[in-house]
């Protein structure tokens, strides 16, 4: 019986002999460190992926003067570019969030051990703070102090007396942008199957005849909807694409409403001090 634990027990001690080698000769991950103008939903333990799937984790966060230092492990095997950035990615409003690096390793020079990563190279998601005041911006931008001070209210509104006749028009755009204090002519007109109709030209601003104009009908809808005595009100634009457009006069405000085509999608990423 003696002899049987001991042999057991050199079985053991060998197979922990041999274990430590092994383990100790196993190549440590490779270690990243980026920096980033702020973090949020990032912490230690959250993952470190590639095209998603999870690569490695974040080992330390720690801020540093006005920047926030990440420090990544990420498995050694794995080979990421030598320009790669570091974008924190929020799955969802609930999840935490992880940092992707990205592009995917294609070729070429790989990123070093080691390596650290300026804010140039890096990016975090808006919060709901930036998104409204980007959205506060945008709109004073936009606004009547701002791109919009010669809108709509500088354009010439000529009224006639029959649809047939803003659907015959032939305008001289030559004189048309020969005027000084006009940047557009609006032409409109009662119309027969919607509340009135209306063309659009502006070759001033390039554009001899625009298709259906949102900044048109928010001088139009309150001209229509104090002459007709109805609010609201459903406008044709009568260009040779021709588009419906849905308005109601809110005080100094105009909502349209009408079908739309999205011609691009995407997602932007900005940097924010």
């Amino acid at each position: 019986m003696n002899r049987r634990r001991l042999a057991t027990a050199l079985v053991l001690v060998l197979a922990a002999a041999i274990a430590v080698p092994i383990w100790r000769l196993r190549p440590a991950d490779r270690v990243l460190v980026a920096h980033f103008t702020r973090l949020v939903g990032v912490h230690e333990g959250s993952d470190v992926r590639v095209l998603g799937v999870r690569v490695g984790r974040v080992t330390k966060v720690r801020p540093q003067g006005r920047t926030v230092r990440v420090e990544m492990r990420y498995d050694r095997d794995l080979r990421v570019p030598a320009g790669a950035t570091a974008i924190v990615v929020p799955p969802s409003v609930v999840s935490d969030r992880y940092v992707q690096l990205t592009p995917a390793y294609s070729g070429g020079a790989a990123l070093a051990d080691g390596a650290d990563l300026p804010v140039e190279r890096t990016s975090v998601p808006l919060e709901i703070d930036d998104i409204y005041r980007a959205l506060d911006d945008f709109n004073k931008a936009l606004g009547p102090t701002g791109a919009n001070k010669d809108g709509a209210l500088n354009d010439l509104l000529t009224v006639f007396e029959d649809e047939a006749t803003v659907r015959d028009l032939s305008p001289d755009f030559a004189a048309i942008k020969a005027l000084d204090n006009f940047r557009a002519v609006i032409a409109t007109a009662p119309g027969s199957d919607y509340d009135y109709v209306s063309r659009f030209f502006a070759p001033r601003v390039g554009i001899d005849e625009d298709p259906v104009t949102g900044g048109a009908h928010t001088a139009l809808a309150p001209y229509w909807a104090a002459r007709l005595g109805r609010d609201p009100l459903v406008g044709f634009q009568a260009s040779p694409r021709g588009g419906v457009v849905g308005t109601s006069v809110h005080g100094d405000r105009v909502r349209l409403r009408g079908r739309a085509v999205t011609v691009l999608d995407g997602t932007l990423t900005v940097n924010t001090p």
